[in-house]
């Protein structure tokens, strides 16, 4: 598994056996009943016939722990280990009518294990569906979802979505913090923009029409669950390796051929959603010749699965920032100059069609940040051509102006970068050197580090308050403040430089929670193109350096997940990622057809990665690739909870 969490499902019970034997027990609930949910269980085209159907809700007691079930064993008559349950028919049909109860807070699932999908009882069998947060009031899910069908589909749609807090099919969990909840309810969303439970089906666009789903791969992924689902469900490798077996022996937990193996299929998936770059050809060799669900790929070269965005007026975006309701922010580098707003959990644009938001003095846009009030501040590249033409933008959560007309710094050069300090005020880092302060409140500016030369590129704050700033050009290298805006170390001429091959363009910085700080690296030396990736330890001491051989092509991007691991968009238009043991997850990275001149990345609160796509005026989310963090980084730089999990 890409990221540590408690023990799960596959270690605490080797093998379900779900056939003959239920008992009895009662547990009754305080909840009002809930009202009829319907549907079908099915194993690629086929019903599944006696599948246990449980209905589950996560966990808000801490990451790792179990799942809640709903049902009420008086009601349906049969429960075991996992909870109350109801069968399937001999059509694989199923309904649950006033057998459960939930509080409007809750995120459910429905769960279906083992049953015959025609090869005889499959104890390995097991398919979920994302129901979402528990309807209050006079709604009820038979009003919001008249039928479900739970399938491969629904699973790989699940589990994915659901992956930064799902350990196995038992566990969907958080720490029940308003941060974590506010990532989880949006996880929930996601898995509604992959494929639809009415139907069973992947999407090809988003339900609210700006997206574009990748069916075919979802379909790809599905096909491979089926090929287990569809059999008896036997794990064994001689004298043939059975689909179950292989399909065990390479979605593991860590993606290595010593990880624990899942012992049935939602696990399974959750694994690939894991680990999207390990023993791809293996699992894709398990699609079938007639493969249940099409269209599906013909290739494959890694296990991920991207929605891209259009619409809300992003076009050029160069800039990208998640806020604290999960809401996905551009500023728009256009004639028209604008900042760009998607929905968390479903990408539906929030800001005008066509224009985007465009007061507050926007003009051609660099750089963008949100502070922890959700307020968005913009640097511009320029304002006019005016002598003084560094200027500041800020915009309430809403997009309306914040300032009438932004706030000048009175000199020359635009603003690639922006922090927020733990203070709510703007740090920024002009391209003429220097850096500068904006008052949060009243947006006065006062100067810091008037000593410091050089264009600067890129900006990061530490929760101490220490700011770092990428410098490049002359005498290129990294910079460190301290709180009151003085240089720390090194000097204007001798600043941390990144070992042999130096920091040439120091792009981007991110900050992770042992306060080291990690530098995307471009430049030439002696004629010839380096690029790679530094770490400098939070005293400036460097802890690693690496060149092109490491993470091949240009780097322009550069984020942290919520347990400290690197994600890094390069100009190859492909994601990176590096552990915080400094090895790289998978050093092929992870590509997209929508990928299309990544400007920026950030990582949400719900575990998927962005990208602002400049060339391809759209952005790009890579479902549950990373571990949650807290947004707005500025919450994370207040809070001291950089590079953690909500």
């Amino acid at each position: 598994m890409r990221f540590s969490l408690p023990l799960g499902f596959s270690a605490l019970f080797p093998i379900l056996v779900l056939t003959g034997c239920t008992q009895r027990t009662t547990a009754p609930s305080s909840q009002a009943n809930g009202t009829a949910i319907q549907g079908r269980v099915r194993g690629g085209q086929q019903p599944i016939v006696g599948a246990h159907i449980y209905l589950m809700a996560a966990n808000t007691t801490g990451y790792g722990a179990a799942s809640i079930s709903l049902l009420d064993n008086n009601s349906t008559g049969f429960s075991d280990f996992i909870g109350a349950y109801v069968l399937s028919d001999a059509g694989g049909s199923f309904s649950i009518t006033g057998d459960y109860s939930c509080s409007s807070s809750q995120q459910v699932y429905l769960l279906a294990v083992g049953g015959d999908a025609g090869a005889g009882e499959n104890p390995a069998a097991a398919v979920m569906a994302v129901l979402g947060q528990c309807p209050s009031g006079s709604t009820n899910f038979l009003a919001t979802t008249p039928f479900i069908v739970v399938n491969e589909v629904t699973t790989v749609a699940g589990a994915y979505a659901l992956s930064g807090y799902m350990t196995d099919m038992l566990h969907v969990s958080s720490s029940g913090t308003a941060f974590a909840n506010t990532g989880m309810a949006n996880a929930f969303l996601t898995a509604a923009e992959l494929a639809s439970i009415s139907n069973g089906a992947a999407n090809t666009t988003t339900p609210a029409g700006n997206g574009v789903a990748p069916q075919s791969k979802i379909n790809t992924l599905a096909n491979i669950l089926a090929a287990c689902i569809n059999s008896s469900g036997t794990v064994a490798s001689t004298p043939t390796p059975t689909s179950c077996y292989t399909l065990f022996s390479n979605a593991t937990a860590d993606g290595t051929s010593s990880g624990t193996q899942p012992t049935e299929t939602v696990t399974a998936a959750l694994n690939m959603a894991h680990n999207p770059g390990a023993n791809v050809a293996n699992l894709f060799g398990l699609e079938p010749s007639d493969a249940p669900f099409q269209p599906s790929v013909s290739s494959m070269t890694d296990l991920t699965l991207a929605l891209s965005f259009t619409g809300g007026g992003v076009s050029h975006p160069v800039a990208l920032a998640v806020d604290g309701f999960g809401n996905v922010w551009t500023a728009n580098r256009t004639s028209a100059s604008s900042a760009s707003e998607f929905a968390a959990g479903t990408g539906a644009p929030l800001s005008p069609s066509g224009t985007g938001y465009t007061g507050g003095g926007i003009y051609i846009p660099s750089s963008i940040a949100i502070d922890g009030s959700n307020n968005v501040w913009i640097g511009d590249s320029s304002s006019g051509g005016t002598t003084a033409d560094a200027h500041l933008t800020k915009l309430g959560q809403d997009g309306t102006p914040v300032s009438a007309a932004g706030y000048d710094l009175g000199i020359v050069g635009g603003i690639p970068s922006i922090g927020i300090d733990p203070f709510g005020n703007a740090i920024v880092a002009p391209a003429v050197g220097s850096a500068y302060k904006v008052d949060g409140s009243t947006g006065a500016v006062t100067a810091l580090a008037t000593s410091e030369t050089g264009p600067s590129h890129s900006l990061a704050i530490e929760p101490n308050d220490a700011i770092w700033i990428g410098v490049s050009i002359t005498n290129p290298g990294v910079d460190e403040l301290d709180s009151t805006g003085a240089i720390v170390f090194p000097t204007s001429t001798n600043r941390y430089t990144g070992g042999a091959t130096g920091l040439m363009n120091p792009i981007a910085l991110a900050i992770d929670h042992a306060g080291d700080v990690w530098v995307a690296n471009g430049g030439t030396v002696n004629g010839v193109q380096q690029y790679g990736i530094a770490e400098f330890s939070s005293s400036g001491g460097l802890i690693l350096s690496t060149s092109s051989t490491y993470i091949p092509g240009t780097i322009n991007a550069i984020a942290v997940d919520g347990v400290g691991r690197v994600i890094i968009g390069s100009g190859q238009n492909t994601i990176f990622e590096i552990n915080n043991n400094s090895s790289p997850v998978n050093s092929v990275g992870y590509s997209d057809s929508s990928l299309n001149g990544i400007e920026t990345v950030a990582v949400d609160g719900s575990g998927n990665v962005w990208a602002a796509n400049n060339t391809g005026n759209s952005v790009t989310e890579f479902v549950g690739l990373a571990a949650p963090v807290v947004t707005p980084i500025a919450a994370g730089v207040a809070n001291n909870t950089l590079g953690v999990r909500p």
